[in-house]
C-alpha cells in the first residue's frame, strides 16, 4: 500500500511541476550579442554604441558616453550597424561611399546595388557610376573642352567620352579583385576612333585604408605593340572626413623608356560629398618632355588637381 501511494505521489509531483519549470523556460530572454550601431535621430542629434535590445516601439542602446538609454522609434531617422573598421574609440564612422574610385581610376572595390555617384574633374569633365549589382557596375564620363576648341573652321576640337564596365568581387576580408575595360571613344573632325584597355586590379585592405595594384592594356588601331599601364594607387583615411591619396600610371613602351603621370593630395569627405585636391605630376626617364603641363621645361611639371564626388541612391537589399 504504501508503495503505490508513494508511487502516485511522485507522479502528481512530476505532473505538476513540468508546467512551471516549462513556464520558467519560457520566460528566460533570448540571449543576443550587442551590435555597434550608430543612430541618427529626428532632432539632429546622434548616438553611438552598442544596441541591447528592442521592446516594442523601444530600442535599448547602450551608450559609452551616455550609458543606457530607452529610444523611441518615432524619435529615430536612421539606425544602421556599424563595422569594427568603421569604429574608432567608441565613435562611429560613416562608410567610405568613395572608395570604389580614386581621383580617376577605379579601385577593385564595387558600389552596391542601388548605389551611384556624379564626378566632375576641373569643371570641365564630368563622370557617373552606378552599380547594377553588388558585383557589377558602369561608369562613363565625357569633356566640354572641345566646346571651346576650333578645329580649323570645321566644327568642334576633338571629342571624346569613355565608359567603364567593371566586374568586382572580394575573395578574402582583406583582398578584393575587379576586372573591367575603359573604352574610349574619339571624334576628330568625323573621324571617329575607339581605343579599348582591358584592365585587371587588386585592392588590398578595407574601404578605408586599401593599396592597389592593376595593369591594363591599349588596344590601338593598325599598331601591333601592346604598351602595359601598371595602376599603383592607395587611400588611408586618417580622420572621419579625411583621406590621403595617391594614384600612379607607369607606361613602359619599348623604345622610349619608362613614364609616368601621377596624382597626390587629398580627399575631404562626408556622407554627401567629397572634394578632391592634390598635385598632378608627369615624370619621365626617356630624355624627353613628357606631358609638359603648366609651361614647364623638364619631364616633372606639377599641376594642381581639382574634383568633387557626390554620391546618389541607396543599397537595394
Amino acid at each position: 500500500m504504501k508503495s503505490l501511494i508513494a508511487k502516485i505521489t511522485f507522479f502528481i509531483l512530476c505532473f505538476c511541476t513540468t508546467p512551471t519549470l516549462s513556464a520558467q523556460t519560457k520566460k528566460e530572454p533570448k540571449k543576443t550579442e550587442a551590435k555597434q550601431v550608430h543612430v541618427d535621430l529626428v532632432d539632429g542629434n546622434s548616438i553611438d554604441g552598442q544596441l541591447i535590445e528592442r521592446r516594442g516601439d523601444t530600442v535599448v542602446i547602450e551608450s559609452a558616453a551616455l550609458g543606457v538609454l530607452n529610444v523611441h522609434i518615432k524619435n529615430i531617422k536612421n539606425i544602421g550597424s556599424v563595422s569594427t573598421e568603421n569604429l574608432k574609440n567608441g565613435k562611429s564612422w560613416f562608410e567610405n561611399i568613395h572608395a570604389p574610385h580614386g581621383y580617376f581610376a577605379p579601385t577593385a572595390f564595387n558600389f552596391r546595388k542601388g548605389e551611384g555617384y556624379y564626378g566632375n574633374i576641373f569643371l570641365f569633365f564630368s563622370q557617373v557610376g552606378y552599380g547594377f549589382t553588388d558585383h557589377f557596375s558602369i561608369s562613363g564620363g565625357t569633356e566640354m573642352i572641345s566646346i571651346f576648341l576650333d578645329d580649323g573652321g570645321d566644327g568642334l576640337g576633338p571629342q571624346f567620352f569613355y565608359l567603364n564596365p567593371k566586374f568586382s568581387y572580394q575573395v578574402d576580408k582583406s583582398v578584393t579583385l575587379g576586372a573591367g575595360a575603359l573604352l574610349f571613344f574619339i571624334n576628330d573632325g568625323g573621324d571617329f576612333d575607339k581605343v579599348p584597355i582591358p584592365y585587371g586590379i587588386a585592392t588590398l585592405g578595407n574601404r578605408n585604408n586599401n593599396f592597389s595594384v592593376g595593369l591594363g592594356v591599349p588596344i590601338i588601331r593598325d599598331n601591333t605593340n601592346r604598351t602595359p599601364i601598371f595602376i599603383l594607387s592607395g587611400q588611408a583615411r586618417v580622420s572621419r572626413g579625411v583621406s590621403l591619396m595617391s594614384e600612379n600610371y607607369i607606361i613602359r613602351e619599348a623604345g622610349f623608356g619608362t613614364s609616368g603621370v601621377g596624382t597626390s593630395g587629398f580627399r575631404f569627405m562626408s556622407k554627401s560629398i567629397a572634394f578632391n585636391i592634390g598635385l598632378m605630376y608627369a615624370l619621365s626617364n626617356s630624355g624627353d618632355d613628357f606631358l609638359d603641363i603648366g609651361g614647364g621645361n623638364g619631364p616633372f611639371a606639377p599641376f594642381p588637381f581639382l574634383g568633387l564626388s557626390v554620391p546618389f541612391g541607396k543599397p537595394k537589399k
